[in-house]
């Protein structure tokens, strides 16, 4: 049988059979993890819109930081071992985090990809409360996005609806409103319950590659300015998604391959950023903020010194480690925290036998 054939019929199986840890995720929430680092960072040099590095534009600014991060998001909900409840408290705890971090360190109202993880957590923890198919959550989740592209945001007299509404819908200023991205979580969720039923995993990730190829054929033969004229725009938005998926799909297809000759020390530093993401998220965000505001705001533009573009690059590495380091220091203690709670439970029911 052909491996196609056989990544086909094991689509149609229902026994879980591939449900260990999968290194292919942490290996790209790992390299977006390291190119989130590089994009904070590139405000040290000049504006974000204003970076013209090709090795920025083809290689860091891409579908592979947070469309691959929420795509990832989506799959690791399928195999989490946690309850409904738990996700929901998970959600929240993403959600108020991303304020507290902009409220207090970043003095900004702007949506993060906090917020939008904590509320796509939620969404995601009804899924499999009510048991819903993988497919209609992906069709949801297009009606979701097509509602976004259609309306091109929401805005009331009000401003403090406007932010409500803004979490739901993104307005101009806002960059991770939940139906613009939950299209990535419901693909990731669709894929990881696929995934899950691969013994074959080499096929499966062969074809789901083939596939991203043919949807980024797709894409570069249809974007063309000729064919949608005024419409461009629009249309451009609604192809995001296919070149998205194909571009991630791609992306791990070829990690798939790549893990079998890394060194395993490479493997472990990708599988510390990927359980460490959320805190290295918060610990290194405030730093490259005040970091960028003496760098730009005061010597560049007081003293006179600029900065080149590379600089970013330089100085992400060093953030990235210290952020690492901290966030494996918390990693630790929460794990003791833990282990404690677990002893003395332990203890006290030994007790009452």
């Amino acid at each position: 049988m052909k491996r196609a054939e056989i990544v086909f019929h094991d689509l149609k199986n229902k026994t879980e059979v591939n449900i260990g840890r999968q290194p292919e995720l942490d290996l790209a929430k790992g390299w977006a993890v390291i190119c989130m680092v590089i994009i904070h960072m590139m405000g040290i040099s000049r504006k974000h819109e204003e970076v013209t590095s090709w090795i920025f534009d083809y290689l860091i600014d891409t579908p592979l930081v947070a469309p691959c991060f929420v795509f990832c998001l989506g799959i690791g909900i399928c195999y989490t071992r946690k309850r409904p409840k738990e996700l929901v408290i998970r959600g929240l705890g993403l959600f108020f985090s991303g304020l507290i971090l902009q409220r207090i360190f970043l003095f900004s109202s702007m949506i993060d990809v906090l917020q939008f993880a904590g509320l796509a957590t939620i969404v995601m923890a009804a899924v499999k409360k009510i048991k819903l198919p993988p497919w209609l959550f992906l069709l949801f989740s297009a009606g979701c996005y097509a509602a976004q592209v259609m309306t091109d945001g929401i805005i009331t007299a009000h401003p403090f609806f406007n932010k409500i509404i803004s979490y739901i819908v993104q307005q101009d200023t806002q960059n991770f409103s939940l139906c613009a991205l939950l299209i990535y979580a419901a693909g990731g969720y669709v894929f990881g319950s696929y995934l899950r039923r691969q013994p074959n995993k080499t096929a499966f990730y062969l074809t789901s590659g083939v596939g991203g190829i043919l949807l980024l054929g797709i894409y570069f033969l249809c974007g063309s300015d000729t064919l949608w004229g005024p419409e461009r725009e629009r249309i451009e938005r609604t192809l995001l998604v296919p070149i998205t998926y194909g571009t991630i799909t791609v992306f791990l297809c070829a990690i798939h391959f790549l893990l079998r000759i890394l060194p395993e020390r490479i493997k472990q530093f990708f599988f510390r950023l990927s359980r460490n993401v959320t805190a290295i998220y918060c610990i290194h965000w405030p730093i490259a903020t005040w970091l960028t505001f003496l760098c730009r705001g005061i010597l560049t533009n007081h003293v006179g010194i600029v900065f080149p573009d590379h600089s970013a690059f330089l100085l992400s590495i060093p953030i990235l480690i210290v952020s690492l380091l901290l966030a494996e220091r918390y990693y630790k203690i929460k794990q003791k925290i833990k282990q404690d709670r677990r002893s003395k439970k332990l203890a006290v029911a030994g007790q009452k036998k």
